[in-house]
């Protein structure tokens, strides 16, 4: 009973990561972002904390746009017409996801810079 549930589980959670990806353009874009990013941690050879920091933060971003596609959807579902109240809670989500991706593009762009100065490219 237990491994069904287990299998059921997986199951749901790749359905949501694959529907957010096949829908969200913002979703297609953070999956950029993993794979450049891997590029990045190879080629200049990142240690271990730069590694880590980059993961969680990849790992947050896509987090928090997997929010606010299920706020979306609720919000949806609850107010299926065009209510402002609808369009606050929306935005406001979107908001967040923008901001924390924000930071997060500050924070990778700082840690690409300082490892492209220590091989001499700036």
């Amino acid at each position: 009973m237990h491994v069904r549930l287990k299998k059921t589980s997986i199951r749901e959670v790749l359905y949501g990561l694959f529907n957010t990806f096949k829908t969200e353009f913002s979703m297609r874009l953070i999956f950029c972002c993993w794979i450049f990013m891997s590029a990045a941690m190879y080629i200049f050879n990142f240690n271990y904390f730069e590694i880590a920091i980059t993961i969680m933060l990849l790992g947050l971003i896509t987090a928090t746009e997997l929010i606010n596609t299920s706020l979306e959807a609720v919000v949806d579902l609850v107010s299926p017409n065009i209510h402002p109240v609808a369009k606050v809670a929306k935005d406001t989500a979107s908001a967040a996801t923008a901001i924390f991706s924000t930071i997060s593009f500050i924070s990778f762009s700082l840690i690409t810079i300082n490892k492209l100065m220590e091989v001499g490219l700036i």
